[in-house]
């Protein structure tokens, strides 16, 4: 429970802190007249920091979702107490 609170957590945080800093130096870049090449080299991989969030939270859900390893324990407990009503 506390490991996806964490990752959730640290999901809602990383886009705000990627794209901290793209308004003002992106606008300032583009601003001058610099040309596209250019202000894309400015900001360096910063805009593609923000596509990771959204794809590790789709790859929690559907890990929460599949659970290749099988029941948790409660999961396991809930299972059985299913089965003998």
């Amino acid at each position: 429970m506390a490991t996806k609170f964490a990752t959730m957590l640290v999901l809602m945080v990383l886009p705000i802190v990627a794209w901290q800093d793209i308004p003002v130096d992106g606008h300032a870049v583009a601003e001058a007249g610099r040309p596209l090449a250019e202000v894309r080299a400015t900001l360096g991989v910063t805009p593609y920091l923000a596509m990771v969030s959204p794809a590790l939270a789709v790859f929690a859900v559907v890990l929460s979702i599949v659970k290749p390893w099988g029941l948790t324990p409660l999961g396991h407990r809930q299972f059985r107490g299913r089965t003998r009503r």
